[in-house]
């Protein structure tokens, strides 16, 4: 029996291996005709100052950085 894949999720973050899980990803989502989701997560804890406070522009620099990640690899599944 195969197993066939539906929906596959990959978290990209811009590392290497990241890069490798995500061209592994692509390859699988073709054999099996299936949804590729692509993730990247910005944790907002690593910004934050003694009393919860954070940094707005950092935390707009690395949403942009994301937007611009997920773009990149989105142009790449396509093509």
């Amino acid at each position: 029996m195969t197993m066939t894949y539906k929906t596959i999720v990959v978290a990209i973050d811009g590392s290497k291996e990241a890069e490798w899980a995500f061209k592994k990803a692509i390859q699988i989502a073709k054999r099996n005709n299936a949804k590729l989701i692509l993730s990247h997560v910005i944790d907002l804890r690593s910004f934050a100052a003694p009393f919860e406070l954070y940094d707005s522009t950092a935390v707009k620099r690395s949403e942009e950085y994301a937007k611009e990640l997920l773009n990149g690899y989105q142009q790449q599944a396509l093509d």
